[in-house]
């Protein structure tokens, strides 16, 4: 882990070499089943001092968005999945794991990541636009209208969610015109 990631963030005191090295062995998942590596990036948060989790999950949070955009979209779960071991009520950090989901053509656990922050934030428009493109990925098209319909009516400007509120129409009705 780069020295740079051992510094302050925020007013959020540095990372002594304890917990440094407690959290870099958490986070080498080379040779760990996904359960596995989960269970040790939860350990690793037990033992890291109180006054060092904010850093901590900030710094997993900037290394999810580096993957992001570098579109390693497993890369950027697995930091996502740890910055959830310390916060699981994230919406946010929800959404953005279901992003990445999404492009790894896995909707099952987009559909999951967006159904959590719809209900931990349902005043949030972006939460729901996941939630319909991962209704979307699945075909569930009826709910996947009804949730961009909600979008577009939460944002009446958001071009893409009518785009798709459109789109999720049309494959409902083919679907129903083949029944």
């Amino acid at each position: 882990m780069p020295d740079k990631k051992k510094a302050a963030i925020g007013n959020v005191k540095p990372l002594d070499d304890d917990v440094h090295e407690v959290l870099q062995d958490a986070l080498d998942t080379r040779y760990k089943s996904k359960e596995s590596a989960e269970e040790d990036i939860k350990e690793a948060f037990n033992k890291i001092p109180r006054e060092n989790i904010e850093s901590v999950a900030a710094m997993l949070r900037d290394m999810a968005a580096e993957e992001m955009k570098a579109e390693r979209w497993s890369d950027a779960v697995e930091h996502y999945t740890s910055v959830l071991a310390a916060h699981p009520s994230d919406h946010e950090v929800l959404a953005n794991r279901c992003m990445a989901y999404l492009k790894m053509d896995m909707g099952q656990e987009a559909l999951q990541d967006a159904a959590l922050c719809v209900n931990l934030k349902p005043d949030w428009a972006k939460g729901y636009y996941r939630l319909g493109c991962a209704l979307e990925m699945v075909k569930e098209w009826k709910d996947s209208a009804a949730v961009f319909a909600k979008v577009v009516e939460m944002e009446p400007g958001n071009v893409e969610a009518s785009g798709r509120l459109i789109k999720a129409r049309e494959m409902l009705q083919m679907v129903l015109n083949v029944e």
